[in-house]
């Protein structure tokens, strides 16, 4: 049989006994400097008894009186009139119904209710906010007066304290320059055992606050025909467009806030041009609320870095909540996207069949972090987006397999109508029986009696043609240093981003496709290189070569014509 409750005045004892403060987080927050501070205290209490004098588990405050610390009143007056939740007529009276400057909380706790649907918005979150910045409560957390949260021993995630009298609790984090914190938290404390306010799905836990931390990640990706992906393939010169994207963050609590998007290119790229910058449905945004920063001069390891800095302002100081109109303009969640394009160089990685050889770029965000010190701003990595690009080798032989040095290529990407230009990027010494000549694609920086279309076989045999993306190529003899006229044209197509078979496996550069001239003498070996012969002559062409067979016919055609004339004379 269900019992009524039965509702009764808490006692001054249960008023006065300590009762749990618990801060909790999705991460870790040991590290955090948290400090409590008493706003008010609790005169009175109604307690409803679940019936069982001896279980207070389903017990629950049904409703509380507060009184203002008194040491903290003028604090808590100034900042409720400075965050327009109490108003004030033109010679400084309060105009607010049931407002008493001498104890605020008490109108606080029973008006300000707003929040409750948004810990970042709302008239006790501006509240809370101006509060944290007066000077006598800033040296309350750093007084005596103040009690530390300590973290739990079990859970990085979670701090507590216990304190006295039960009421109306500051928490602000005084973690130190150089580290993320909080903004100001509010929380009301249970009365003895009672840690619940209200019944039902209006319940709330007293004495227990989430950390509220302002984290944002960015993110990177290539675009290509319109599209995002992690990874693509480039020619050397050819043009990559990257998009940067993060949201804006919580920047509740702060008066001035730091934004700036960065990305670290690796040698093998040349920044081009800003092409887009966005924030919400702003698009674009005003060049008055933006300052992209020159590209940095090149790390040791060849890297370059440029920034986008949001907010106006002096540069490297831009402000996003400078005035109403920026503040509009960056609210609290909003999409903010940067897009640029770079172009591959004549520096870049080229990928190999060992692989993992990419051209990388790895974006950042930086923002302020700590609401203690806006320009304190925290640095938070983003993905790596990769650009690879490839090669094959070409071996040159006569029929036997000896290399032949002086034999000319042409090299045509599928649906070019004409040949690639390239560069020679190391040629080998004369009679140098191992060394290759190595070619790359060419650039517009490029000086045009550089480039070639022609490339030559040295001493070994061997060429690279390198800097490619990914696709089909045809290749085309055109000179034979043994003064062959069978030359051959055969078509290969190489992936400098072979995914391997199981996780873990390379990135590697590869032929993943092969046709080969009707005489066979262009072959491959299915991983970077392609061997062409030749012939002095028509006995040395393979056997199994369609041109051979062909002419082998004809001959014997020939021969059997000559025979039969051969007999009519006789005859």
């Amino acid at each position: 049989m269900a019992v009524d409750p039965v509702v009764t005045s808490a006692t001054p004892e249960q008023l006065a006994a300590a009762t749990a403060l618990t801060v909790t987080s999705g991460a870790d927050i040991s590290a955090k400097t948290l400090k409590a501070i008493n706003l008010a205290r609790y005169t009175a209490a109604q307690i409803s008894d679940n019936g069982t004098p001896d279980d207070a588990s389903d017990d629950y405050l049904a409703g509380v009186d507060a009184s203002t610390n008194a040491d903290l009143a003028g604090a808590v007056d100034k900042a409720l009139k400075a965050s327009g939740a109490v108003t004030t007529d033109d010679k400084g009276a309060v105009t607010t119904a049931g407002y008493d400057p001498a104890d605020p909380m008490a109108w606080a706790v029973q008006n300000l209710l707003d929040s409750n649907a948004s810990p970042w918005a709302g008239r006790l979150r501006d509240f809370l906010t101006a509060l944290a910045k007066d000077a006598d409560v800033t040296a309350a957390a750093d007084g005596q007066a103040a009690v530390a949260l300590a973290k739990d021993a079990d859970d990085t995630h979670t701090m507590t304290a216990d304190v006295t009298p039960a009421g109306v609790w500051l928490i602000l984090d005084r973690t130190a320059k150089g580290a993320s914190a909080s903004i100001p938290m509010l929380t009301g404390t249970g009365v003895g055992a009672v840690a619940r306010l209200g019944t039902g799905d209006k319940a709330q836990t007293l004495g227990a606050v989430e950390y509220k931390p302002n984290d944002t990640t960015p993110e990177k990706k290539i675009v290509e025909n319109g599209k995002e992906t992690d990874s693509n393939t480039a020619s050397i010169g050819d043009t990559v467009t990257y998009r940067l994207k993060t949201d804006v963050p919580n920047w509740t609590g702060y008066d001035h806030f730091r934004l700036r998007l960065g990305d670290t290119m690796t040698k093998g790229l040349t920044f081009k041009a800003i092409t887009k910058v966005a924030v919400g449905k702003t698009d674009p945004l005003g060049a008055d609320y933006y300052k992209a920063s020159p590209v940095s001069q090149p790390a040791q390891d060849g890297s370059t870095t440029f920034t986008v800095e949001f907010g106006k302002g002096n540069d490297g100081a831009r402000d996003i909540l400078a005035d109403d109109a920026t503040k509009a303009l960056f609210p609290v969640g909003a999409k903010v996207t940067v897009e640029y394009t770079a172009v591959l160089n004549k520096d870049a990685a080229v990928n190999d069949n060992a692989g993992n050889k990419s051209n990388d770029n790895t974006v950042t965000l930086e923002y302020s972090h700590n609401p203690n010190d806006w320009t304190d701003a925290g640095r938070t990595p983003g993905n790596t987006v990769r650009t690879y690009t490839g090669r094959f080798q070409l071996n040159k032989t006569d029929a036997s397999g000896k290399p032949l040095a002086g034999a000319k290529f042409t090299v045509t990407a599928q649906g070019a109508d004409k040949p690639l230009n390239l560069i020679a990027v190391s040629t080998a010494a004369e009679g140098d029986a191992q060394a290759a000549n190595v070619y790359r694609t060419a650039t517009a920086d490029d000086d045009a009696k550089a480039i070639v279309t022609e490339i030559t076989t040295p001493a070994s045999g061997k060429v690279f043609i390198q800097g490619l993306k990914a696709g089909a190529y045809t290749i085309r003899e055109t000179h034979s240093p043994l003064g062959a006229t069978a030359l051959p044209t055969f078509t290969l197509t190489i992936d400098p981003a072979k995914a391997g078979t199981k996780a873990g496996d390379p990135v590697r550069n590869a032929i993943t496709a092969f046709t080969a001239d009707p005489n066979k003498l262009a072959s491959t070996d299915n991983v970077e290189t392609a061997t062409v012969k030749n012939v002095r002559n028509i006995l040395e062409l393979p056997k199994t070569g369609a041109v051979w067979l062909i002419a082998y016919a004809a001959g014997a055609v020939l021969a059997a014509l000559g025979a039969a004339l051969t007999l009519r004379r006789r005859a």
